[in-house]
């Protein structure tokens, strides 16, 4: 019975994370699907971004095991989004050799145009970077036995930064609706998801993640208390 219970439990702990991740990655996902215009991003933001959102809220008041989980995950995606900008996007920006089409998902967003640059940035961060740190660093403990944090970050940045290329070649309106890619913005694209996946690797390594142990604790005290009666 102890070995059904703690088998169940970690398959438990498998789900939730897979859910984090899901929820993480609704709101590029909702980008990149829109970009291909099979669901405008103002009705995927509404409908499917914002219920995960509320989605994370629940999942972290019914297993607050997992609240620090989310927690440190937002925000060190918020942070590792922030030094992909300072290093590889608003210099080059600044210097008119990329321009920036972060604004542009605002008037997506609210299917206007010339929707103030706040509202794009505010997904980007919101969105965007803190979704995918959050899904990062709630994943890694899945695959922590194959790689240590600071290769799988890397590993994830590169993976982004694939997607990201599929969207603009695949989708006949992906360099239109964000950017044409140039030898110098693919680059630094590049560049700053590897920064990006860096930024979170470092991150998950300074701040292991430890929901996976809290959970099995009630079964490691159940098989002692039996061990102890019998």
């Amino acid at each position: 019975m102890d070995t059904i219970s703690e088998s169940a439990l970690f398959d438990r702990d498998t789900q939730i994370r897979l859910a984090i991740v899901a929820i993480g990655f609704s709101p590029i996902a909702s980008l990149a699907i829109s970009i291909f215009h099979v669901i405008p991003l103002h009705f995927s933001g509404p409908f499917i971004v914002l219920p995960a959102a509320m989605g994370a809220l629940v999942l972290g008041s019914i297993f607050p095991q997992y609240a620090q989980t989310l927690i440190r995950g937002f925000t060190l995606g918020l942070v590792a989004v922030f030094f992909y900008d300072v290093t590889c996007r608003f210099p080059f920006i600044a210097t008119g050799i990329w321009s920036d089409f972060i604004p542009k998902i605002g008037d997506y967003l609210l299917d206007r145009h010339h929707v103030h640059w706040v509202v794009g940035y505010l997904w980007r961060y919101l969105g965007n970077g803190g979704g995918m740190g959050l899904a990062f660093y709630a994943g890694y403990p899945l695959v922590r036995k194959y790689m240590e944090p600071l290769r799988a970050g890397l590993t994830y940045g590169v993976l982004i930064f694939c997607c990201l290329l599929i969207t603009l070649y695949l989708s006949p309106y992906g360099r239109v609706s964000l950017f044409q890619p140039t030898l110098v913005t693919g680059t630094l694209g590049l560049l700053g998801h590897l920064v990006y996946g860096s930024v979170l690797g470092y991150g998950v390594r300074q701040l292991p993640e430890t929901a996976a142990s809290e959970v099995s604790e009630p079964v490691l005290l159940r098989k002692t208390s039996v061990h102890t009666w019998s």
